[in-house]
């Protein structure tokens, strides 16, 4: 028998405007140890902004005057306008968590007056801000801003998908789910970057809001009695709805997402998986089970339910199998974080590195969420899902682009590339527990220099191909910035 794994996640985002917090200061690169558009489920309204009140700033460098710059944030997204004393090129770019600038967006240019917006933001989340003003001959003026996303009005979010996002007010979001919880651990569990609560044992619905109070975001479970509470994201349906017999006709009613701005999720189990036996109904009903829900993801859980201590890429593979069965769907995993199944020592233990390597894994993969399961870790493993999600809120837009042809020839290293006005993501996760390396050729990559995200020396490629070496069950992210920046 299977432990119950947790569910899906969310959905919702009409936006609640708000002013945010700017503040001016010394920024440098953060030391950390380490096509045509889809259609949406639901069209979001434009969201409104109110501007900051704060005086506009400026600087002048080589000869440069910046002035007037000031910031307007939603919960999703951050506008930064300024003049220059000159005709200049302008672009900003966000970084978050200390980690080095790791999104970007340009204004129109040459011009005096500039206008960009880095969307795709963490709510309730610090960004540090740089603006860049460069004229024609190459001289260049930098501005450091900072800006606080505030929460969002939960009541008024307005969900919906495109392609294989999830949009709330229209703004990429990266869900990362936590299930089963009671409220006393939420403070905890915010503070370690989660933002999707689902099915709370301790009260339901209206508990679960009062206590989150904005901090993140609540999904209920098809059946609850609060299912049409406007503050709810979306619905769940039942967890592993192919291991309990259910079909895509039996599938119990949730409202519609075109019309309440909410979405429907679905868990299956790994049975979907080629390398796993069939339930009895046979692998027929995925269709019709997928064909009912907005948002599609499964549990694996290799070591502590599989037993599968040297099959960790199966997180990888059987993420693809799932894309290929939910072609142009948000799709999630859940990460084992806890012992459940299997011996909690030894080869199938749950790990920090376990954590970190499952999570890149499916991330690579093409995962646009992440659920993290049983939510009561030790430290360790916490501190490891903390250092997930605060990589994920970095780059959390360029993580839900389009993907990139990227392949890592015949080593065991899995791989994954996004870009994103003119950024490019190589993503890298090692599934073994012995070092492993490889010549990753990634579309478009040419012979740009690629920073690690967790600060460490950059690499370079050559004729689209990069290098790279990761330890035993080692990740990275590498990002290699638009020309210029």
């Amino acid at each position: 028998m299977r432990v119950p794994p947790p569910r899906v996640l969310i959905g919702s985002g009409l936006v609640l405007l708000a002013a945010v917090a700017i503040a001016i200061g010394v920024r440098g690169l953060g030391d950390r140890k380490a096509a045509a558009p889809p259609t949406t489920t639901t069209t979001a309204p434009p969201a409104t902004t109110t501007a900051a009140t704060q005086p506009g700033v400026g600087t002048t460098a080589n000869g440069i005057t910046i002035s007037g710059a000031r910031v307007t944030a939603t919960p999703f997204s951050a506008t930064v306008t300024w003049t220059t004393s000159a005709a200049t090129t302008g672009r900003v770019s966000a970084a978050f968590g200390g980690l080095q600038p790791t999104l970007w967006s340009s204004a129109d240019g040459p011009s005096e007056t500039h206008r960009a917006t880095i969307g795709g933001l963490a709510f309730a989340s610090d960004y540090a801000l740089d603006v860049s003003a460069t004229t024609t001959d190459g001289r260049r003026a930098d501005l450091a801003l900072s800006v606080s996303t505030p929460k969002p009005d939960t009541a008024h979010l307005v969900a919906s998908t495109r392609g294989t996002s999830i949009l709330l007010d229209g703004q990429p979001f990266f869900p990362l789910l936590v299930w089963g919880q009671c409220p006393s651990a939420y403070a905890d569990l915010v503070a370690a970057g989660l933002n999707l609560f689902a099915e709370n044992p301790c009260g339901g619905v209206p508990a679960q809001l009062d206590a989150l109070g904005g901090s993140a975001l609540s999904a209920s479970v098809a059946g609850e009695s609060d299912l049409q509470d406007p503050s709810v994201i979306g619905w769940f349906y039942p967890d592993e709805a192919d291991g309990h017999g259910l079909t895509g006709a039996t599938l119990p009613a949730v409202p519609p997402s075109r019309s309440t701005g909410r979405l429907s999720f679905l868990t299956l189990s790994n049975h979907f998986y080629s390398q796993t036996a069939p339930l009895a109904a046979g692998r027929a009903i995925y269709p019709g089970l997928v064909a009912k829900a907005d948002v599609v993801g499964f549990d694996l859980y290799p070591l502590q339910v599989m037993c599968w201590p040297d099959r960790i890429g199966a997180v990888y593979d059987a993420q693809r199998e799932l894309i290929a069965l939910a072609p142009g769907r948000p799709t999630f995993q859940w990460i084992e974080a806890q012992a459940m199944q299997c011996p909690p020592t030894g080869a199938t233990a749950v790990t920090p590195a376990t954590v970190r390597a499952e999570s890149w894994l499916a991330i690579a993969a093409g995962a646009t969420g992440l659920g993290f399961f049983p939510a009561d870790w030790t430290g360790v493993v916490g501190d490891a899902v903390r250092e997930v999600a605060t990589d994920v809120k970095a780059l959390q837009p360029a993580l839900l682009a389009d993907a990139l042809p990227a392949d890592a020839g015949a080593s065991a290293l899995r791989v994954g590339a996004r870009e994103l006005n003119g950024a490019l993501y190589v993503i890298a996760a090692n599934p073994q527990r012995v070092t492993a390396g490889a010549s990753v050729r990634v579309s478009g990559l040419g012979d740009r220099e690629l920073r690690p995200l967790d600060g460490g020396p950059p690499v370079t490629a050559s004729g689209g191909v990069v290098h790279v070496t990761l330890p035993p069950l080692g990740a990275a992210v590498w990002v290699a910035p638009p020309a210029g920046a």
